[in-house]
């Protein structure tokens, strides 16, 4: 009975397009443009609306952006923040092992913490023969006999 929006009048609703994986990178898609066009952060009621989801799911999907510093926020609502060049610099120099200190506007050279154990170094006999092979008389520890196996016990019943 009532007035039904053309579809002229509805809002564009935000969808996933391939290049985007997630929800994730739909919110951050959604901050980012409205960063621009208002200057201002949006709230997680607003993202919510936007995106027709709940704040809940905003709320778990801004967490993870920020962790993973791909989005900025401050301790005040309304603080998010899209990191600048500089932090897009200093994230990935981070991802490929990096040890960045901002505050002494220091980099290290990648290292492993713990160090890596220092590589064995394996021995091997200088002529290329194993302990058994070096007895002596050539039989090897385990050698006795002259004979083995089935031979050896053919001569002992011949000559007995």
């Amino acid at each position: 009975m009532g007035h039904e929006p053309s579809p002229l009048e509805l809002p564009e609703r935000r969808r996933l397009t391939p290049s985007m994986a997630s929800f994730r990178l739909l919110v951050l898609d959604f901050v980012r443009e409205y960063l621009t066009l208002n200057g201002a952060s949006p709230s997680y009621a607003e993202i919510a609306a936007g995106l027709e989801c709940s704040r809940t799911r905003v709320k778990h999907a801004i967490r993870s952006l920020v962790r993973d510093r791909l989005l900025l926020q401050g301790d005040t609502p309304r603080s998010l923040a899209m990191p600048t060049e500089r932090d897009a610099a200093i994230r990935a120099l981070v991802g490929l092992g990096y040890r960045v200190d901002t505050d002494a506007r220091t980099i290290a050279e990648p290292v492993t913490d713990p160090p890596l154990l220092p590589t064995s170094s394996l021995t091997y006999p200088r002529d290329g023969h194993s302990e058994d092979e070096r007895n002596g008389d050539g039989q090897g520890k385990a050698g006795g006999g002259g004979t083995s196996g089935r031979e050896g016990e053919a001569s002992r019943e011949g000559h007995s």
